[in-house]
């Protein structure tokens, strides 16, 4: 889609409720889903979801990546959480 004055950009529609923050590993896109409290692992190429886990908090709202954990800024509770997502449980539900 061109927008005037505008770069190019390409829309996603997805099924998520609440998606509050995004972040790239280099292989796949994380999402902060705040109204379930959940993080989803997505397929960088069509978001579809390959997994996720609950939240440590109670609102996700921002996930960066960096020194190879995911960070986590949680509304609810105030609180930035250092992820070890190799150590994640993730459900496929």
């Amino acid at each position: 889609i061109k927008m005037s004055g505008r770069p190019d950009a390409t829309f996603f529609f997805t099924e998520f409720d609440c998606p509050e923050g995004l972040a790239f590993d280099g292989e796949f896109i994380w999402l902060a889903e705040w109204c379930q409290n959940r993080i989803y692992k997505l397929n960088a190429d069509d978001l579809t979801p390959v997994c996720y886990f609950e939240g440590p908090g109670t609102n996700p709202i921002g996930l960066t990546f960096a020194e190879g954990f995911l960070w986590l800024a949680d509304q609810g509770t105030r609180t930035f959480y250092k992820i070890d997502i190799g150590s994640a449980q993730g459900n496929n539900d």
